[in-house]
């Protein structure tokens, strides 16, 4: 089995933003939307073409790459980008979390984000991925792995999952326009984590990536 990739793809949207002072707030409500939308849109493409791209695809074949027209996801919605207070869990114990594969890597359940989503109080259970915390680059990455009840009608049956960073403060922005499939939905031989019973919420989650159309 080939193991499960952390991260999909990586995007850095660099935007200059120009403060006219006569502007009014509406306006400027209506600005930082448009810089929203363009931020998901652009990550979006750029994950898009590299699917079509040889070792860094994880679709099995060349013809499927070649053949490639494009991941699903539900429209982008801000409302779907919540802030949540972090509270760290300070006796987390180590565990292998359950995978697809052969592949199960030691997490440390790091802390709980707390969040109101669709009228709803919701906690999800933040992950720290022991063996990534090696890396320099991934000190302070923490992982969120989830299900809810789109889970295996509109998006991935196997759950999906958010990349954050651990915050300065106990405050944090979940955003689930951000939420993306792990590699095994689009090829049988890696092997993933499964989402916690804990981190299945009670709310559909109609944001970002749904279920890929030609699943192998």
């Amino acid at each position: 089995m080939k193991p499960a990739k952390v991260f999909v793809f990586s995007a850095v949207v660099v935007l200059f933003l120009v403060a006219v002072s006569c502007e009014s707030g509406k306006k400027e409500k209506r600005h930082k939307q448009g810089t929203y939308l363009h931020e998901i849109m652009r990550a979006r493409a750029i994950k898009d073409s590299l699917f079509r791209i040889p070792g860094q695809s994880p679709l099995p074949t060349i013809s499927a790459m070649d053949t490639f027209e494009g991941l699903r996801y539900f429209p982008p919605d801000s409302s779907y980008r919540v802030k949540a207070f972090f509270e760290r869990i300070e006796d987390g114990q180590p565990f292998r979390m359950e995978s697809t594969g052969e592949v199960r890597d030691i997490y440390l359940p790091y802390a709980r984000v707390h969040f109101r989503i669709r009228g709803r109080e919701e906690v999800l259970t933040v992950f720290q991925n022991l063996r990534l915390l090696q890396e320099d680059a991934y000190q302070d990455y923490l992982f969120i792995p989830f299900r809810d009840s789109t889970s295996g009608r509109l998006s991935y049956g196997g759950g999906r999952y958010l990349d954050i960073r651990i915050p300065e403060t106990d405050s944090i922005i979940i955003d689930f326009n951000k939420a993306y499939n792990p590699y095994c939905a689009y090829n049988y031989e890696y092997s993933c984590p499964v989402p916690p019973e804990e981190n299945t919420l009670s709310v559909a989650i109609k944001a970002g990536e749904m279920a890929y159309p030609h699943y192998p």
